[in-house]
């Protein structure tokens, strides 16, 4: 017999499948919808990443702000000199030169912090399909569909007009968005759960 611990230790990283009620019908007819824009609100570590990288994102913003500054006060001393003098001219430069420096720098840091937001999108979304993928082998579904569970705002024309166009008007219990959820924080512990809402589908989440 296996000792407690280790039986522990195998409970812990045994896959967890517990399916919720939303996509209940799913195995049976083979089909199943998910909300990938749900999971990914959902989606502890990811979220974590986005926070963190607002921090980032107000640090670049005092960056440019401070340089922008020193350029206006270039700026400003230039307007000191007559045009034409060799003080003019030189100020002139150096704000040609600050100018280009600053664009320079601005389109740098830009581009590293697009690289990195898009790296994490790109890592949350080869973990949710994953466990998509992972799910439907567990239960036998043959295909997973994305869907929009959101209700749309009566008062917003874009909304109801997105909501017209749905690929996916209507599931019968096939909504295994919870179940993914569930099974993205597993590998993330210690986060509470967003907020649930109602599927547009029909489903409490």
């Amino acid at each position: 017999m296996l000792p407690v611990a280790a039986i522990a230790a195998l409970l812990i990283a045994a896959p967890a499948f517990a399916q919720n009620q939303a996509g209940a019908n799913a195995p049976k007819y083979k089909f199943a919808v998910v909300d990938i824009n749900y999971v990914f609100k959902n989606h502890p570590q990811f979220r974590d990443k986005l926070e963190s990288m607002q921090g980032e994102v107000q640090q670049i913003e005092n960056q440019l702000k401070q340089d922008a500054q020193q350029l206006m006060s270039v700026e400003q001393s230039r307007a000191t000199f007559k045009p034409g003098s060799a003080e003019f001219k030189q100020a002139d430069e150096q704000l040609a030169t600050g100018k280009a420096q600053f664009e320079l720098k601005k389109n740098k840091l830009q581009k590293g912090f697009l690289e990195k937001e898009a790296k994490a999108y790109y890592e949350a979304y080869g973990q949710v399909q994953n466990e998509i993928k992972r799910y439907a082998k567990h239960y036998g579904i043959g295909v997973v569909f994305r869907f929009n569970g959101e209700e749309p705002d009566p008062a917003i024309r874009q909304q109801i007009l997105a909501g017209i166009n749905k690929t996916v008007q209507y599931q019968d219990s096939i909504d295994i968005t919870p179940d993914i959820i569930a099974m993205v924080k597993a590998s993330y512990p210690g986060k509470e759960n967003v907020a649930e809402r109602t599927s547009g589908a029909g489903a409490t989440r």
